[in-house]
């Protein structure tokens, strides 16, 4: 009887969940498959629980288990006793979103109906003559709840790629209801690039934020960004955003919406697995919401393994739905240096959305310098790129002043060639990798050391960029230098760093 085995029957109640199953001495005795049919594991002793279904049963000899279920990168566990047949539901972490959907801990009715209802109107409808087949961006902020609501201290702008202002919640009527905590605006626009501007109100010390988003919108489909105000402040890492056909507007039971604030969450904790229907909805290119197709070709690309074949139908069936989106462009891209092949002529000038696109561009660029177009708007928000969001946003305040926001670009420069001088056995950092490190185009990079060197009253040769010159201009290490540099004044500008280290190190040759 010691040696006889039960089944543990797990019920699954969200299509996304993920489970992992590990015995009393903390060993995985069963794990999900993305598509059991793709990516069988090797190790034949642990079980494979098929990712497409709902249920599963497994034989186990009696004994302790850990059930784990991983829900958008949060997880949830529970102990199982094993000494009979047992039937239980999988453990399911709670989902927090800015999105109003329901059943999660985060939404209630009135922003679910509010939601609901924003995704029907058109605020102003100056901007484009409204018919069925062109975009629609819907925008809402809200509090976490009405119990915490207060006034939404933020005015909203946007305006086209040409930069003409479409809208000016300044001078165009939003719709809000300020008991309950909640500010919007729905507008009817053309097909297109849009820079969508949030600007908070100075309270008090607190600092105000200015944001800015790339958005791209297509025909057919609206376009929906949600977000939290807490404490004042639009929270960044709550930015979601979700597209839907034109006409249907938003859902808050629609499944699909909450399959997609879980890939989310997912995109943000690197997670390189997709659960059964992400895979399912990726490969039937039936893209309600093509959100889901971005999110799941990002997170093929990050399999150490790729399938070519699976990759290539989500961007087509992408393509087919988006067009000339910067996201879809930028996976394109991305895909062909994976496979190593050329990626041709293909450029950017107006940024992405998503953050993931964004890097894999400025990657693209660290091997092609001509892929990101040079004083273009994906340029020029490399000095303010924001990290604290699934979705690009850069610091208005920064841009705004380009040669001021220049300075940490110039200080990480000044950084690289102090630490090529002081510490042995290093090399100088080449243009590409250090751009790449630091997220910008490598023309921005090569703009910034210019910047530097002309403080400096020099003048790279020909044919030689700036941060070769630079590299250059100091020679290799040895103890006086290291010693020398151990002296340097942390409060300087880069400027002023650099002109230090040539002048002293300059006196000891």
């Amino acid at each position: 009887m010691s040696n006889s085995n039960h089944n543990l029957t797990i019920t699954l109640n969200h299509p996304e969940l993920q489970i992992t199953l590990y015995d009393g001495f903390g060993e995985v005795v069963a794990m999900m498959a993305d598509d059991p049919k793709l990516e069988r594991t090797q190790n034949r002793s642990i079980q494979v629980i098929d990712s497409y279904s709902n249920s599963v049963t497994l034989t186990l000899p009696k004994g302790i288990y850990q059930v784990e279920g991983k829900l958008g990168g949060q997880t949830q566990s529970m102990a199982v006793r094993l000494n009979k047949d047992i039937s239980t539901l999988a453990p399911q972490p709670e989902v927090y979103s800015a999105v109003p959907l329901s059943n999660t801990i985060t939404s209630h009715h009135y922003y679910e109906q509010a939601a609901a209802a924003l995704s029907q109107e058109t605020s102003s409808k100056e901007t484009s003559t409204d018919h069925t087949n062109q975009p629609n961006l819907v925008f809402m902020i809200r509090t976490i709840n009405q119990a915490q609501a207060q006034p939404i201290r933020a005015y909203f702008r946007i305006s086209g790629e040409d930069n003409n202002v479409v809208f000016d919640s300044r001078i165009h009527a939003t719709i809000q209801n300020e008991s309950q905590g909640w500010l919007g605006f729905s507008l009817a626009l053309r097909q297109g690039g849009y820079i969508v501007e949030l600007i908070e109100q100075q309270i008090g010390e607190q600092p105000a934020q200015q944001r800015a988003i790339p958005i791209w919108l297509t025909d057919r489909f609206q376009t929906q960004i949600f977000s939290l105000y807490t404490k004042g402040q639009i929270a960044y890492d709550s930015l979601r955003l979700l597209m839907a056909d034109r006409s249907l507007g938003f859902d808050p039971q629609d499944q699909t919406l909450a399959s997609t604030e879980i890939m989310t969450t997912s995109l943000i904790a690197g997670t390189q697995g997709l659960s059964g229907q992400s895979m399912r909805i990726a490969l039937s290119g039936k893209f309600a919401n093509p959100i889901v197709g971005l999110f799941a070709a990002h997170t093929l690309l990050r399999r150490k393994t790729l399938n070519q074949d699976l990759l290539r139908v989500v961007i087509e069936n992408l393509e087919r739905l988006l067009g000339d989106s910067p996201d879809v462009k930028a996976l394109k891209v991305m895909f062909k240096l994976k496979l190593t092949e050329d990626i041709g002529e293909m450029t950017f000038d107006f940024p992405p959305t998503l953050r993931a696109s964004y890097l894999g561009i400025v990657d693209a660029d660290s091997q092609n310098p001509s892929v990101v177009e040079e004083n273009s708007l994906f340029e020029k928000i490399g000095v303010g790129i924001c990290t604290d969001s699934p979705f690009v946003t850069w610091d208005l305040s920064q841009t705004d002043k380009p040669e001021e926001a220049l300075e940490w670009v110039k200080q990480n420069i000044v950084s690289s060639i102090a630490t090529f001088a002081s510490v042995p056995n290093t090399t100088p950092l080449a243009t590409a990798e250090l751009s790449k490190t630091m997220g910008i185009t490598q023309n921005l990079l090569q703009n910034a050391a210019l910047s530097i060197l002309k403080g400096a009253g020099q003048q790279p040769a020909a044919g030689e960029s700036a941060l070769d010159f630079m590299n250059h201009q100091l020679p290799a290490f040895d103890d006086n230098h290291r010693a020398t540099l151990k002296n340097l004044e942390t409060q300087l500008s880069a400027d002023e760093t650099y002109q230090w280290i040539t002048n002293k190190i300059s006196t000891e040759k």
